[in-house]
């Protein structure tokens, strides 16, 4: 018996050996697989080279945290969508992500509403805008201006559209050198003239994050067809005078204000824009009514969406309406003191101004009246009236001349009040 445990003992003794040889077999060959993942990473990191297999890229990115896709160089292509990149892209005016085309991209109705950038890039510059009209005619509606700014240099262009909506590409810049180049984008139709989405920019280099200038002045303007633009690129009776190609926001005397006191503004703009709409007129077309086309990002939109007007900072909001008020002072007034009054509860802080004249004074009493009724400039309200009336631009509006001299006026008036 005893002889047996001491054979049994020392068969144990010699099998040990072996189980410890398999052991530490499967520690090395572990070690081994690591050391290759490490390595396969740093040959990723410095060639740019993918890693040799599938397993050895997905243990390198989840054990170090470094991606292995190579990474871009600082003048590479690079594309960024303008609704997920809100902190490198200064849009201005009502907007909001809307679907285009599938994509998503930044809503862009409003007249001389624009598009800010700063790039350290090189080469060409592009933009992909989704564009929409209704097509009623070739010569009028299927026509959408813009403006584009490269580094202060100013270039117009025509865009067509219709239906469907279809995603265009602009250039914006051909052959740049390599540095720092700042880049705007304006719309300069109304929104009831068609509609317009700005999906994405592509540079050769980077977007910089936008930092708002200290200290710069912002200014809203809300008004009719002269703050849209309406005839500022032809002159009364010449032909066409109606065509969407004539109607150019940035030629306004706001474009021009804003221009000058180097402010950040933005424009809400629609033709026919009255203060008081008869009870039809109003139940035909809510949107020629201005205290209902206020409440609104886009009133031409399928889907109206109710904008939060409190939430824009703002210094100076300007509101220039009462030419297509076709009705009496008397009746007029008291939707003119509510929109004011509107206007304020949004913004408690700024100076309101009702800019008056451009076309004609046949009310000025009822705005004047107005602003004297809410307590005038002790309360933060003003009217300004322009120095002359000016119908000699397209379809007997101002032309842009005489905006350029409104715009002046106007900037000078607000000087003396912030």
């Amino acid at each position: 018996m005893k002889r047996n445990l001491l054979l049994l003992l020392c068969l144990v003794l010699a099998l040990a050996p072996v189980a410890c040889a398999e052991t530490e077999t499967g520690t090395a060959s572990s070690q081994k697989a690591s050391s290759a993942a490490v390595s396969s990473q740093m040959a990723t990191a410095s060639s740019g080279a993918p890693a040799a297999s599938e397993e050895a890229s997905s243990v390198d990115a989840s054990s170090a945290g470094v991606s292995s896709e190579p990474e871009l160089g600082p003048y590479d292509a690079r594309t960024y969508q303008i609704a997920d990149a809100t902190d490198k892209f200064h849009v201005t005016g009502r907007t909001m992500p809307i679907a285009a085309c599938g994509q998503t991209g930044m809503l862009f109705d409003h007249a001389a509403q624009g598009l800010h950038f700063t790039a350290d890039c090189e080469g060409d510059v592009t933009l992909d805008i989704a564009l929409y009209s209704s097509g009623k005619t070739p010569e009028n509606v299927d026509h959408q201006l813009f403006t584009v700014m490269v580094d202060g240099v100013r270039t117009d262009m025509e865009l067509s559209s219709g239906t469907p909506e279809a995603i265009r590409t602009v250039t914006l810049a051909k052959g740049l050198s390599r540095g720092k180049h700042t880049f705007d984008f304006y719309k300069g139709n109304e929104a009831s003239l068609g509609r317009a989405t700005v999906v994405s920019v592509s540079v050769n280099g980077t977007v910089e994050t936008y930092t708002a200038p200290a200290g710069q002045l912002k200014i809203i303007f809300f008004g009719d067809s002269i703050t849209a633009g309406h005839g500022t690129r032809t002159t009364s009776g010449a032909p066409g005078q109606e065509q969407n190609r004539y109607r150019d926001a940035t030629l306004t005397y706001a474009f021009r204000c804003a221009e000058l006191l180097n402010a950040d503004f933005s424009c809400i703009a629609r033709s026919g824009l009255q203060t008081f709409t008869s009870p039809a007129d109003l139940q035909k077309d809510p949107s020629k009514n201005a205290s209902e086309y206020y409440k609104y990002t886009s009133i031409v939109r399928p889907d109206k969406v109710e904008y939060d007007a409190s939430k824009e900072d703002v210094d100076v909001y300007v509101i220039s309406l009462g030419t297509n008020d076709s009705f009496s002072s008397a009746k007029v007034k008291p939707y003119v003191v509510a929109l004011l009054q509107t206007v304020r509860a949004d913004h408690p802080n700024a100076k309101i101004v009702w800019a008056y004249g451009q076309m004609t004074t046949a009310r000025n009493d009822a705005y004047s009246g107005a602003v004297e009724e809410l307590g005038g400039a002790a309360a933060g309200f003003y009217y300004f009236q322009f120095s002359q009336t000016n119908r000699d631009g397209g379809a007997s509006h101002p032309s842009a001349e005489a905006h350029a001299k409104f715009g002046a006026e106007l900037a000078d008036f607000i000087r003396t009040i912030v």
